[in-house]
This record gives C-alpha cells, sequence and structure tokens, in this order.
C-alpha cells in the first residue's frame, strides 16, 4: 500500500515537472520574435497563442500612441515602424497556431487576421481550464491524443499527421470556419479577461492592416466610429468609390481604343486591344490591395468584393495571354521571312490561338484554386461536357482537323489559285474551321475544311507550264493539201514564238473527221513562268495567229452544219479511170470487198511511209519488196528509182 503512494506520488511530481518545463521552455521561445511557436501539445499551442496575440496587442498599443504623439500624418516614425514590424511578428505567430488549410488562398492572409482576433475574444469572455490541466504531451508512455477540446466549447485543436506540419496541434480547420459563428454568439458576453479588450473593434473600424495611419483621425468621427453591417461608413464610401473608379476608367478606356482598332494595321491593334485586359488585371490587383490593406474591409464584404476582383482579374489575364498571342503571333508575320499571305501565316496564327487558349484555361483554373472552388468536380464536369460537345459538334472537330490536314500537307496556300470540282479561284483564307475562296465570279465560297480537304484539288499557281490545248475544227471542204499546209505553218509559228518552249514537242496533227469539219488538234506548252494574265495574253496570241494562218490557206473554221444534196444538182462524182479498172478487176473476185490471204502477202508494208510528195497521197503507192528486187550498182540506182516510181503509178 505504501508502495503504491510513493508510486502515485512520483508520478504527480514528474508530472507537474514535465508541465513547468513545458511552460517554461514556451515562455523562453516568446522572448525571441523570430522563433517559431512550440506547438507540439494542446497547452503549448494554447499557450503559444495567448503569449503571442496579448504580446503582439500590447506592442501595437504603444506603437499607437508613440504615433499620435508625432508630427507626421501620411507616414510612421521610424521607431513606430519598428514597433509595427515587432507586433506583425508575434501577430503571425498567433496565426501560426491556427489550420488555414481550408480557407482560400486568395482570402487566407486578411481572414487569417480575424479570426485570430475574434478568437481571442471568445477566449476572453470563457472559462478556461487552468494551462496545467491542459495535455502536455505523452508523458509516462501514453499515447498521444488526436485532438482536445476547450471544455464546454466547440473550439479543439487537433494533431496534425501529413503535410510540412506533421505532429503538431493546431487549432482544428473546422474551428477556424466556425470562429466568425461563434463571435457573433459571445461578443455580448463580459470579458473576465482584458488584456486585449476590444481588439476586434479597434481592428475593424480603422483603416490600415493592425496599425491605423494618422489621417484616419481626421475622418469625422460620424464615419469612422459606427459600424453598420459589419463596416464604418468611411469603409462603404471607400468601397463605392472604388467600384464607380473602375468602371468609369475601364469605360473610357474601351471607348479610346476601340476607334483606334483598323483592321489594316493588325498589330498596332492588337496592342489596343491588348490595353483593356491589362488595365482590368492592373486595376482590380491594386483595388484588392487598396480595400484589403487601406481600407481595411472584414467579414462577408472583404470575402464577397475580394472574390469579386479576383474573378476579374483572372478573367482579365486569361483574355489578355489570348491576344498577346495574337500579337506575338502578327510581329512573327510581319518579318520578312513570313508572307502574310502564306499558309505558314495561317499555321503561326492557328498555333498562337490554341497555345493561348491552353494558357488561358491553365491560368483560370489556378485563379479558380485560389478561390477555394473544388477543382476535381469542375474537371470532371467539363470532362462529361467535353463529351456531350464533342459528340453535338463533330462535324466542327471534323473541320479542325480537316485546317490541320490542310496546314500539313499545304495542298494549296493563300493567294494561291485552285480548281476544284467545277470551279477554280483565288485561295483567301484557311482557317481552323472553314476556308474561304474567291471565284472567278468574284463571289467568296466557304467551304468546311471537312470537304475541301477530301476534294482533289488542282493547284494552278504551283504548274511549271502552261499547257495549251486545242482542237480547231476546219471546214469539211479543206484539200489535203490546203490542211498539210495549215499544219506545217502552225507548227512552224509555235517553234517561232518566243513564249512557247522549243523543248517540248510540237503536237500539230490532224485529229478526226467529224459530221461538220475535219478536226485539227494543236498541243503544246507555254512559258511557267509568266502570270496568269500573261498567260491569257499568250494564249490569246497564239489563237489570232492560228486563224490567220487557216484563213491565208484559203479555207476557213467550221461551224455545225448539214449539207443539203438536191436531185437537180448535176455534179458528177464519178470515180476514176484507175479506180474503174480496179473495180471490173476485182468484180471477179468473191466474197469482195473480202480481201484474201494472197492479197495480204503483196500488200505488207508496201505502203510508201513517210510521203514524200503529193503523188504519195493519191491512190495506193506502193513499194516493191527489197527481196524481190534486183541487186543493182550504183550506176543503175537512178534506173531503180525510176522504175518504182512507174510502178508505183
Amino acid at each position: 500500500m505504501t508502495r503504491t503512494i510513493y508510486q502515485i506520488f512520483l508520478s504527480a511530481t514528474l508530472i507537474l515537472l514535465l508541465g513547468f518545463q513545458s511552460t517554461a521552455y514556451s515562455s523562453d521561445m516568446m522572448d525571441n520574435p523570430l522563433t517559431p511557436p512550440n506547438t507540439f501539445t494542446p497547452q503549448a499551442t494554447l499557450t503559444s497563442y495567448l503569449d503571442n496575440i496579448t504580446k503582439a496587442f500590447a506592442i501595437l498599443q504603444e506603437a499607437f500612441v508613440l504615433d499620435m504623439n508625432s508630427s507626421r500624418i501620411f507616414t510612421h516614425t521610424p521607431e513606430v515602424l519598428k514597433l509595427q514590424e515587432e507586433a506583425n511578428l508575434y501577430f503571425q505567430k498567433a496565426i501560426d497556431c491556427l489550420d488555414l488549410s481550408k480557407i482560400p488562398e486568395v482570402y487566407r492572409e486578411e481572414y487569417s487576421k480575424e479570426v485570430v482576433i475574434q478568437l481571442k475574444e471568445i477566449l476572453d469572455r470563457i472559462n478556461l481550464p487552468d494551462l496545467g490541466m491542459v495535455p502536455a504531451g505523452n508523458n509516462l508512455g501514453r499515447k498521444e491524443i488526436p485532438f482536445w477540446r476547450i471544455p464546454k466549447t466547440p473550439i479543439e485543436m487537433v494533431l496534425i499527421t501529413e503535410g510540412l506540419r506533421n505532429g503538431e496541434y493546431l487549432f482544428s480547420a473546422e474551428t477556424v470556419g466556425k470562429i466568425p459563428e461563434l463571435y457573433e454568439m459571445a461578443k455580448r458576453l463580459p470579458y473576465k479577461t482584458h488584456d486585449t479588450e476590444d481588439f476586434f473593434q479597434f481592428y475593424i473600424s480603422t483603416p490600415g492592416s493592425l496599425l491605423p495611419p494618422k489621417w484616419f483621425h481626421f475622418i469625422p468621427a460620424w464615419m469612422s466610429s459606427e459600424i453598420y453591417y459589419g463596416e464604418t461608413p468611411f469603409q462603404w464610401l471607400m468601397l463605392a468609390l472604388s467600384f464607380i473608379f473602375l468602371v468609369t476608367f475601364v469605360g473610357t478606356t474601351y471607348r479610346v481604343c476601340s476607334h483606334r482598332i483598323d483592321p489594316d494595321r493588325p498589330i498596332l491593334s492588337d496592342f489596343y486591344k491588348l490595353t483593356l485586359p491589362l488595365l482590368l488585371t492592373g486595376l482590380a490587383y491594386l483595388l484588392m490591395y487598396f480595400l484589403e490593406s487601406i481600407v481595411n474591409l472584414s467579414g462577408a464584404t472583404l470575402y464577397y468584393t475580394t472574390g469579386i476582383l479576383d474573378v476579374i482579374k483572372w478573367l482579365s489575364a486569361a483574355w489578355a495571354i489570348v491576344v498577346g498571342a495574337s500579337l506575338a503571333a502578327n510581329i512573327f508575320i510581319a518579318s520578312p521571312n513570313v508572307n502574310p499571305q502564306s499558309i505558314d501565316a495561317s499555321l503561326i496564327r492557328t498555333v498562337a490561338y490554341l497555345s493561348s487558349i491552353f494558357m488561358a484555361i491553365c491560368v483560370l483554373f489556378y485563379g479558380g484554386s485560389n478561390l477555394g472552388l473544388p477543382l476535381i468536380p469542375i474537371v470532371t464536369g467539363f470532362g462529361v461536357i467535353g463529351l456531350a460537345v464533342s459528340l453535338a459538334a463533330k462535324p466542327t472537330i471534323e473541320n479542325i482537323i480537316g485546317g490541320l490536314t490542310l496546314f500539313a500537307d499545304r495542298p494549296v496556300r493563300i493567294g494561291e489559285y485552285c480548281a476544284f470540282e467545277n470551279q477554280w479561284g483565288k485561295v483567301l483564307h484557311i482557317g481552323l474551321r472553314s476556308t474561304r475562296i474567291r471565284a472567278g465570279d468574284r463571289t467568296v465560297i466557304s467551304i468546311p475544311n471537312a470537304i475541301f480537304s477530301q476534294m482533289q484539288l488542282v493547284n494552278i499557281s504551283l504548274r511549271d507550264l502552261y499547257r495549251f490545248n486545242e482542237y480547231i475544227h476546219i471546214r469539211q471542204e479543206t484539200s489535203g493539201t490546203q490542211l498539210r499546209w495549215i499544219l506545217a505553218k502552225i507548227r512552224e509559228m509555235l517553234v517561232a514564238h518566243p513564249e512557247v518552249l522549243s523543248k517540248y514537242l510540237y503536237r500539230v496533227k490532224f485529229d478526226s473527221y467529224s459530221e461538220h469539219a475535219q478536226t485539227v488538234r494543236v498541243c503544246t506548252f507555254i512559258n511557267g513562268n509568266l502570270g496568269w494574265e500573261e498567260y491569257l495574253d499568250v494564249r490569246q496570241d497564239l489563237l489570232f495567229r492560228i486563224g490567220e494562218i487557216i484563213r491565208e490557206a484559203g479555207t476557213d473554221l467550221a461551224y455545225p452544219s448539214q449539207t443539203i444534196y438536191l436531185a437537180r444538182d448535176k455534179k458528177s462524182l464519178a470515180p476514176t479511170e484507175s479506180v474503174l479498172n480496179d473495180m471490173k478487176q476485182n468484180d471477179t473476185e468473191y466474197p469482195y470487198p473480202n480481201t484474201s490471204e494472197q492479197r495480204y502477202d503483196e500488200l505488207l508494208d508496201r505502203l510508201k511511209y513517210p510521203p514524200t510528195s503529193e503523188e504519195d497521197f493519191e491512190g495506193l503507192p506502193l513499194e516493191e519488196k527489197k527481196e524481190d528486187l534486183p541487186e543493182t550498182s550504183e550506176e543503175d540506182e537512178d534506173d531503180k528509182k525510176e522504175t518504182v516510181k512507174v510502178m508505183s503509178r
């Protein structure tokens, strides 16, 4: 029994000594402003918080008295600034005792100042337990407790088990979120501790951060003493003037810049377009600083005002990125190495646009995370919406892919002429969704890229030669002699023409008989370095010259016609005498006009070709077979030629 009592006494003594050491250690740490607060036990956290917030308030009171006695109005003396800096260090240590992980980044700085003061106001109005009764760690082998709650309150401290502050006890994030509500419930209770009395009232009713500027005392009392809906009249007035200034300044800038936008000067126009989003971003940032740090808004007013300005800031920043990318693309296109009308310029604009959209989305997501928006549900929702939009916007996606195909394959470029289906025209623009073409009748055709990329496109501007291929119809009564002369003269004219390429064949041939004409085909190539208008001039010149050659030959171009023969027409169509003799000779052969095998053998390869005279086209001039001719000497060559000529006749 005695031994048991001794063990209990020894244990109690050790607990008191450890608690005293912990308190002493915490007090020693507080003497150095640079030392972080001790938050490794609930007792140390509560002690650190109370000591730091009390010291911060005491130093601020001292600085406030010194500032009132100085002659400066808009600035502080060095002594006041030193005290303010020291008070801020202790104030930040008190803030470090709170878990602010669930407070959005954009509100965290100002919100933490409010709740850390409100928490002290609450603790000053309730019965706090003796610090010796607060858990001081895992003494005598006891396990660490996961949390500790101030008796008869929902205020609790929890053990952080992850992150940079693992192993520390902090006022829980749930408690931090409830502090404004708890303060509203407790603010009518009387103070039990008066070391920071009316600290929160002083904080929300004065401008500036913790220490108000001296010019604040020149504001009438009715504008700075009473609080209406969480703010003083002075703060409400500054808030209204700030938004009036924002709307007025932005509206004036928009009107000035919009009148100076010129589509013919894209770089200068983009500079004017970039002015408004940059101005909005800068003004939103400045107004946030002005209303938070100088006017010192608080509570719900601060929450909504900061949220609106932060949304304006991030939207304007995303807008500035898109316009800035367009400006950068136009500056790059303006360099001498890039043709503004080429497909390269369109590709640069497209890449800049897509890149800017991606960066703008990243900026918006970052801004949303600062506002505390739940990004995972948003991303999931965007994924579902994106799937629905992709199904609904399938043609648009196909057009975008078709546009990228046109950029990659480059079948045509901007400024080039192309033929597609039964039309042709000049390419004006190749965008992500559609291609615009100026047709030959001066109309503008807009074709979706999904369709245009699958067409058989003929790039007229890329051909190295112009093909001249015409079928000339000459009158039926034109004789063979006339026709041969026409062919020869057209060929000579093509050889002599300087814009017709001599290294290519001049296909000037008698092509066919038609119902009303004899058709001659003229096919050659014209210099490909000529422009389109120059090519048309050369083509026109060739057609004129061909017409003159035909008329010079004593004939003319044929027109669709019919020949009607009258019975009184006495024109003789009797065959020649040689043909009559041939008819009589073959009349006995049967079945005539079928040609016998013997006749085939006699005629095989014996036609005189190429012809050497006009007589070679009369009848059927034949040459003797080489194996049937006797060998002759050079002296008999002339006799041989004469004999062949006679036989042919």
